[in-house]
């Protein structure tokens, strides 16, 4: 396994000591503020804390591996979101071999992100996933509900394996841009969901799409934006070299398409008819309610890293 760049090194300690601050501080809120709490949201905020203890442990041990070990933490990330994704819409028991051919694809995308991220055919790695689960369900004679079946997996890799994988293109041998980029990535990331959540409790009042998201408002929203900005525009020029403008640019980016990953696995939750994709992560619902911000801002911060530097 390879060693910790020296990129790496120089961003991650920094990057980690926050969100490990940042817990500490709320279990210390959470303790203060525990007569005032309602005995609900007491225990909604216990959960959510452990649980981001046993996330926050999960991403720090790979840091401290090697970039290899990250690159396999977050396909462990993408498998297990698959595998939700896929147990939800009921694809298990209908395509077992095609669902097969998707987890199949998700250490060839990974590799091929991490060690050919200038590799010409890389945006092109949905088009194979749908050409390869086509031609095995095709091959296997599998004609029922053919279309839906494939849109609805190939969605799911397209989502959760290769958004997802452009995370990593960050710590790639080959990377030229943000070295610093994976954790500046998930730090900024769960900065816009943690600050939705805890402005929207506490200002919340106006609902921003109450016919896909009930739980999101117009408080949380802009909450989530001006605290992902200020948190950018404060460690961006120390974590990439990011500063002024660029910085607040990023911040807003990252927010704004966080939010609309949310939005889309809220709209996909509510046409099947559940509130959480499972109860893995007590607190937080499933691994999908944990990742679907993650997988519109990974190619967001990805893009807006090409076109600004």
């Amino acid at each position: 396994m390879d060693s910790v760049s020296i990129e790496l090194t120089r961003y991650a300690p920094l990057e980690l000591i926050i969100p490990w601050g940042a817990l500490g501080v709320a279990y210390l809120a959470r303790t203060a503020a525990g007569s005032w709490l309602s005995e609900k949201t007491g225990r909604e905020l216990s959960a959510r804390i452990n649980t981001w203890l046993k996330i926050l442990f999960f991403f720090t041990i790979p840091a401290f591996l090697g970039n290899v070990a990250i690159v396999v933490a977050m396909a462990v990330v993408s498998y297990l979101a698959l595998r939700e994704f896929i147990s939800i819409t009921q694809l298990g028991a209908r395509s077992r071999t095609q669902c097969f051919a998707a987890y199949a694809l998700i250490p060839i995308t990974y590799a091929i992100v991490h060690f050919h991220p200038k590799y010409p055919g890389l945006f092109s790695l949905p088009m194979l996933a749908a050409i390869v689960i086509s031609c095995v369900s095709a091959l296997r004679g599998e004609t029922g509900n053919y279309i839906s079946k494939i849109s609805t997996l190939l969605w799911g890799y397209t989502f959760l394996v290769f958004n997802l994988s452009l995370s990593v293109i960050f710590i790639s041998p080959d990377a030229t841009i943000a070295r610093g980029g994976f954790y500046t990535l998930l730090l900024l990331t769960v900065t816009n969901d943690v600050m939705q959540y805890v402005w929207g409790k506490t200002f919340g009042r106006r609902k921003l799409f109450p016919h896909v998201s009930p739980g999101k408002t117009v408080g949380g929203a802009v909450g989530g934006v001006l605290s992902t900005m200020l948190t950018s525009i404060a460690l961006a020029p120390y974590l990439i070299g990011l500063s002024g403008r660029l910085a607040a640019g990023l911040g807003l980016t990252i927010s704004l398409a966080g939010i609309l990953g949310d939005l889309c696995f809220s709209a996909i939750k509510r046409s099947l008819g559940i509130k959480d994709s499972s109860t893995a992560l007590p607190g937080h619902g499933g691994y999908l309610d944990r990742v679907d911000s993650l997988t519109l801002s990974a190619p967001a911060f990805f893009s807006f890293c090409m076109l600004m530097l």
